[in-house]
């Protein structure tokens, strides 16, 4: 059991970096719809209820990543550890596509 409390500790170390990197580009996201909401002109209810609706669909988009990215970490310390790249490599994708929506949209 010792023997692999170190492993169990790298894998809540990745999960809580990785959930704190999605929360991240989830925010990130949510700033982008309401950039596109303010750019496209729609009226105040309008922009109130995409924000609404957006943040509790990426909210949920959030929770399944952390959900699926658990299994995913749990069975890369047996297989390979490309998969942590892979999950990292995604977010910060995700993350730079944010950010260069955000400066083309102000």
């Amino acid at each position: 059991m010792l023997r692999r409390l170190p492993l169990v500790l790298v894998k809540y170390i990745l999960w809580l970096s990785s959930g704190g990197l999605a929360f991240w580009v989830i925010i990130r996201l949510r700033v982008v719809l309401l950039d596109l909401t303010f750019r496209l002109r729609w009226s105040p209810w309008t922009q109130r209820a995409a924000d609404r609706f957006g943040t509790v669909f990426l909210g949920l988009a959030w929770l399944i990543f952390v959900m699926a990215s658990d299994g995913y970490f749990d069975t890369s310390s047996r297989h390979s550890k490309s998969r942590i790249g892979k999950i990292f490599g995604a977010e910060l994708l995700l993350l730079l596509i944010a950010y260069i929506a955000h400066t083309l949209l102000v």
